[in-house]
C-alpha cells in the first residue's frame, strides 16, 4: 500500500466476519432483486456493514509491525506499508477478535 494508512484495508473486515464479531452487520436484512439475462428475477440477500461502529483500522500499524506482520518503507516522499503474509495477519486478527470482539473498534456503536 503506497501513501495510505491501514484505514481502508479491507482485510480487517474479513477477520471481523471470520471471528463472528457482534457489530459487523446491520440487524436489518436487505434483499436485492436481480434480473438475470433470461429476464427472470432472483432475490439476492444482502448484509450491510454497520457504519455506526467506529473502527480504528488506521491505528493498527504499530500493532501489526510489533508482530512482524507489516513493514514500512520510505519511497521518495511517500511511504509503503507492506504486508508480506495476509493469511498470517488474518489469523492474528481473528485470534485477537475472538479474545476481544471490540478489539478493532473505538468501543460500542454510537446512537
Amino acid at each position: 500500500m503506497f501513501g495510505v494508512t491501514f484505514d481502508p484495508y479491507t482485510l480487517f473486515h474479513t477477520a471481523e466476519d471470520a471471528a463472528g464479531v457482534p457489530y459487523l452487520y446491520e440487524s436489518k436484512p436487505y434483499v436485492l432483486h436481480v434480473r438475470e439475462a433470461t429476464g427472470a428475477v432472483r432475490d439476492f440477500p444482502l448484509r450491510r456493514q454497520d457504519m455506526k461502529v467506529l473502527r480504528r483500522f488506521g491505528e493498527m500499524d504499530k500493532w501489526l509491525e510489533s508482530r512482524g506482520l507489516s513493514q514500512r518503507y520510505r519511497c521518495g516522499r511517500g511511504e509503503i506499508r507492506w504486508v508480506p503474509h495476509a493469511a498470517a495477519v488474518h489469523e492474528e486478527l481473528c485470534t485477537a477478535l475472538r479474545a476481544d470482539p471490540w478489539f478493532l473498534t473505538h468501543g460500542r456503536p454510537r446512537a
